[in-house]
């Protein structure tokens, strides 16, 4: 199978949504407390605008069809606060690889393809958050050379 990286296009919304909900699904299986059974993280128009937002692009990786069979989310940030140093980053909003499909190096093959997007726009690093059930995805990153830089903890009341 041949794997190819572009940024999404109009014609890719609705896969991209369909596979946010599978997101949302791992997201409710993992802490159904925080995230809905249902529901989606963008609606359609959302999703567009975001398409044409260059300080968010978003990477789709396409089969030889095409179709879209992974995608990541990027945010270009720069520091909000003068305590930290004026910096860009790409972070990492979503990454997602149709399950089928996973261990084919296609998540390493978008993220290589971020790391350049991140060089393009002069970023110095790269950041994500992932969630501590998500024993997988933090596997696949560590693998790939992410460390923790902190940790998000909380208190259920």
């Amino acid at each position: 199978m041949e794997i190819r990286v572009r940024k999404a296009q109009a014609k890719d919304a609705d896969t991209v949504l369909n596979m946010l909900g599978e997101i949302l699904k791992l997201h409710h299986d993992g802490r159904p407390d925080l995230f809905n059974e249902t529901g989606s993280k963008y609606s359609k128009e959302e999703l567009l605008d975001i398409f044409e937002n260059p300080s968010r692009p978003v990477l789709v990786a396409t089969d030889e069809q095409d179709d879209v069979v992974g995608y990541c989310f990027c945010i270009v940030k720069t520091a909000d606060t003068s305590a930290l140093k004026n910096i860009i980053t790409l972070h990492i909003d979503d990454l997602y690889v149709d399950p089928t499909l996973r261990g084919k190096n296609i998540g390493k093959f978008l993220l290589d393809h971020a790391i350049d997007v991140a060089k393009e726009v002069g970023a110095y690093n790269i950041d994500l958050n992932v969630w501590e059930f998500n024993k997988n995805a933090r596997e696949f990153y560590q693998h790939l050379g992410f460390s923790t830089m902190r940790r998000y903890m909380e208190i259920i009341l």
